[in-house]
């Protein structure tokens, strides 16, 4: 391959509607070109001009040298957790919206099931009519769960990829300031481990957070869930007490391989 040839075919996803980008209709003359023919290198579209690493690490350099300043003031140790937050937003979170409908489908699901059955019983007074809707809603709920779900992913993927981005570039132009001396202690393979590990973990753990409080209103759903179809109220909590001690433990795991990693 030429590396001086240029090639510009910018992404359709730069012009698209929030229905062509909620449904992902605008890959559809990429995935009908790959249909008749193998891809080239130059179907391919151009790199998104929000994963541009220039000003992106421009932007948590700026934010982490803010941050060096107000710790110097406070009298406390500077936190990249703090600069990445003033850099990134809360629009993780905001993307964590869609996540919502999905977690509703596993609960609702189940529900509908139980309908369902009570339908197949011997003296059941449910019409036709309705046992279609619940065979329907239940057909549904996957659906719904995919339509919603592959945007969140693709969003949350967006802004691991900047993160990922800006931390690399940040370290590249570190390694480029350091002095002789420095530079001399620093060895290849801790550099090497930075991006390849640390920096891919910090991408693994923006995938999940939103977990972190759409998991506390599923506990307050399950409880519910029980209580209204008439099962045992407590029996949830056995559910929920493992899911907690698990948490825990998992939490107790992950320091003490973070210490003696």
């Amino acid at each position: 391959m030429n590396a001086n040839i240029v090639h510009k075919n910018p992404s359709p996803y730069l012009k698209s509607n929030y229905v062509s980008i909620f449904f992902f209709s605008w890959l559809g003359n990429l995935l009908s070109k790959s249909h008749k023919k193998a891809l080239e290198v130059f179907d391919l579209y151009d790199v998104l001009p929000e994963l541009n690493s220039i000003p992106l690490t421009d932007k948590l350099e700026s934010k982490w040298f803010d941050e060096i300043n107000k710790a110097r003031q406070q009298n406390r140790e500077p936190s990249l957790l703090r600069a990445t937050i003033r850099m990134i937003g809360v629009k993780p979170l905001l993307n964590g919206l869609l996540l919502i409908p999905v977690e509703l489908t596993k609960v609702l699901q189940p529900a509908l099931l139980i309908y369902l059955l009570g339908y197949f019983q011997p003296c059941s007074t449910m019409s036709t009519l309705t046992g279609w809707l619940l065979a329907s809603g239940i057909i549904l709920m996957p659906v719904i769960t995919t339509i919603f779900f592959h945007p969140y992913f693709y969003r949350m993927q967006m802004y691991a990829l900047q993160l990922r981005l800006a931390y690399s570039g940040l370290v590249y132009r570190k390694v480029l300031r350091l002095s002789g001396r420095s530079a001399n202690t620093i060895s290849s393979g801790q550099i090497t481990n930075i991006l390849s590990n640390d920096v891919s973990q910090v991408e693994t753990a923006l995938h999940f957070i939103n977990h972190l409080w759409v998991a506390p209103l599923e506990v307050m759903i399950v409880p519910i869930f029980f209580w209204y179809f008439g099962s045992n109220f407590y029996v949830s909590f056995i559910a929920i007490g493992y899911t907690v001690m698990l948490f825990c433990f998992q939490s107790l795991y992950g320091k003490l391989l973070v210490k003696f990693r």
